[in-house]
């Protein structure tokens, strides 16, 4: 290669990584160069190189189509990369806004268990930091749900109290996205400890009725003062939608 005839080493200088990087996160930029650059970074197969090559899902280009397009593309070749993108990744995850992509390329390379350690490693660090925009902590819920673990249900828990309405509802969603009937119950003390939004509240109301959820006897007093005009608690504490008319 002939970066390794001229340096006498295979690994890129930081120079030539932000190079391509300078091409990889032009919105405006022509796609092939874009991609070029995308691919060159790939090639190199660093973990510095790596980390330049996630920059291409910070930014959005034109038409959105095409951006859709070339981030599953950067998403199957990251996963085609294999082992090799866990640690970058992992870092990204903890410090950027875009992870819907870079999450779902770590879970095409991590078996089951350890995607779902890594993600509730990921989210119980961001819950005690200070994070710019919710939208990270949101769209990381939202990438486990249904994936079954007790770290996992613990840390959805205490993001129930974040300062976020969107974070708490994707926290509410992950929790009745896995078979804890006992775990769930205890959650009601954690909804009622801070005030929530109407919408918060409908969000509930849709999950508790989907789940057929029989409401602790403990909280349905509680309850009945914010469940949404649409819905009702049966004396089973079981909510129930009114049939549109």
């Amino acid at each position: 290669m002939i970066w390794k005839f001229l340096t006498g080493t295979d690994k890129p200088s930081a120079g030539q990584i932000q190079r391509q990087v300078k091409k990889v996160v032009h919105p405006h930029g022509e796609s092939v160069t874009r991609m070029g650059a995308v691919q060159q970074l790939a090639d190199w197969n660093t973990p510095e190189s790596i980390a330049a090559l996630l920059k291409r899902f910070t930014i959005v280009a034109s038409p959105v189509t095409l951006d859709l397009e070339e981030k599953q593309q950067v998403c199957d070749m990251l996963i085609d990369m294999g082992p090799a993108i866990v640690a970058p990744v992992a870092r990204f995850l903890r410090s950027e806004v875009q992870v819907y992509w870079p999450a779902r390329a770590l879970q095409g390379v991590l078996p089951e268990e350890e995607f779902k350690q890594m993600m509730s490693d990921i989210l119980a660090h961001l819950q005690k930091s200070y994070v710019r925009v919710p939208d990270q902590k949101r769209d990381l819920l939202r990438q486990v749900q249904g994936l079954e673990l007790p770290k996992l249900f613990e840390v959805a828990e205490a993001y129930l109290a974040d300062p976020s309405d969107e974070v708490r509802i994707a926290a509410l969603e992950y929790i009745f996205s896995v078979p804890n009937e006992a775990r769930r119950s205890a959650i009601l003390d954690a909804v009622f400890a801070q005030e929530q939004s109407a919408r918060f509240w409908l969000r509930f109301s849709e999950l508790a009725a989907q789940r057929n959820w029989k409401i602790p006897t403990s909280h349905r007093g509680d309850l009945q003062k914010y469940l949404p005009p649409d819905f009702y608690m049966t004396s089973h504490g079981e909510l129930k939608q009114r049939p549109r008319r």
